[in-house]
């Protein structure tokens, strides 16, 4: 799945929080019922199903930038998702 993180995601994000970063933010849009917590994965639960799905360097690379202060643009990342997750 491919996962856009848009310019209103990094606005309206949280610098330091894993469950309200623009990433966290931008899997959630994508997956709405879903509780999304992101570090150096996307962990993610959806009634009771819980995953940690890999961030790829580039994805951590934003997220590093975005928590220190540095300018972040807009981008999309792939984001492979376990089948349980998809049902």
């Amino acid at each position: 799945m491919y996962i856009k993180v848009t310019q209103e995601d990094i606005n309206n994000g949280q610098c330091g929080s894993p469950r309200r970063c623009m990433v966290a933010r931008a899997i959630h849009r994508y997956l709405p019922k879903a509780t999304v917590d992101v570090t150096r994965f996307a962990i993610i639960s959806i009634d009771g199903k819980e995953n940690s799905v890999p961030l790829s360097s580039r994805v951590v690379n934003f997220i590093y930038d975005y928590d220190n202060g540095r300018t972040v643009k807009p981008f999309k990342f792939f984001l492979k998702l376990p089948e349980n997750l998809l049902k």
